[in-house]
């Protein structure tokens, strides 16, 4: 459930101080400003699809999920059309939610990813330690995008181009220090990369995407929910570093089983998704859980509230 926002970004009137007639009004505003979120999502991967498609990027389903296999130029286009996207996103939805062109921008490589195969095409092929750094490497590539559209949109904010989180949803944002916000980025990883190795049993591509998108999701919600670290940037980044760790950790210890596919070692299991899963569904489901949290958390002292009174 989502906790009451306010009307307006200068509101300052608490749920208990509005009519019910108040609270209508304002669910069919939040409503609406779902509606077009999903609407965004749905262009921005078929936005996606096309530019790709346009370009050359091998789209056949089963190709090697490594875009740099293809050659750099692949890579660079999926970079650029995730980086284009989510700047429109950014610049069209922004008064919606601040964190809309990191959604653009991961939900245009989904459709990329989908059509792509599972890793063991990468290690059997080359069951070495630098497939999986390479995919580290990638993965890096694939996230500058968002560290650009995540950096605009801040600047968006402080000129009130961009609408906050807690004008979005009402809920009042605590101002915690750094330590606190890393600490969350750290619960989010851990609890993701917790969930991921015990639903990731193979690498196929549907179940390696959806596996992250699930379990990125359970560990941001759960982060916010007990440290309310303000911004999904804390967030949404936790997969990102979780994929990171993996792929360097698994090439340092857990090459052993790579000719016939599968990684091993303690991150073995999450060395089984794809850089592409990790920078669209892994983002993805960071967010999906960070605005979860928020409504979660907006919902408990909407709830203590209404206790006390």
């Amino acid at each position: 459930m989502n906790p009451t926002p306010s009307t307006t970004a200068t509101s300052t009137a608490s749920p208990t101080a509005m009519t019910p007639d108040d609270h209508k009004q304002l669910g069919r505003l939040m409503l609406s400003d779902r509606l077009k979120l999903m609407t965004m999502v749905v262009a921005s991967g078929l936005a996606g699809y096309i530019a790709m498609k346009l370009m050359g990027v091998p789209t056949v389903p089963g190709v090697s999920p490594l875009l740099l296999n293809d050659g750099v130029m692949s890579l660079a286009i999926a970079v650029g059309v995730s980086l284009i996207v989510g700047v429109l996103g950014l610049f069209a939805f922004g008064k919606v939610r601040c964190d809309a062109g990191i959604i653009a921008a991961a939900s245009s490589l989904v459709p990329l990813r989908f059509m792509t195969g599972p890793m063991r095409i990468d290690y059997i092929d080359r069951p070495v330690s630098s497939t999986l750094y390479q995919a580290a490497i990638e993965l890096a590539i694939l996230a500058l995008p968002l560290v650009v559209i995540h950096l605009l949109s801040v600047a968006m904010l402080k000129s009130g181009r961009a609408r906050t989180d807690a004008d979005g949803d009402g809920l009042e944002n605590v101002s915690e220090t750094n330590d606190q916000r890393l600490l969350a980025t750290f619960c989010a990883f851990t609890t993701g990369a917790f969930l991921l190795m015990l639903m990731m049993h193979t690498d196929a591509t549907r179940q390696a995407a959806i596996s992250l998108l699930i379990a990125s999701a359970v560990g941001s919600a759960i982060a916010f929910r007990f440290i309310p670290a303000v911004g999904g940037v804390w967030l949404w980044t936790s997969p990102i570093l979780a994929g990171l760790l993996a792929y360097v950790w698994t090439a340092v210890a857990g090459t052993d089983n790579l000719p016939i596919g599968e990684p091993t070692g303690f991150f073995g299991a999450l060395a089984r998704a794809a850089p592409l899963d990790f920078a669209c569904m892994g983002v993805l489901g960071s967010l999906y859980g960070y605005y979860f949290g928020r409504g979660w958390v907006g919902q408990a002292k909407t709830d203590a509230k209404a206790r006390e009174a």
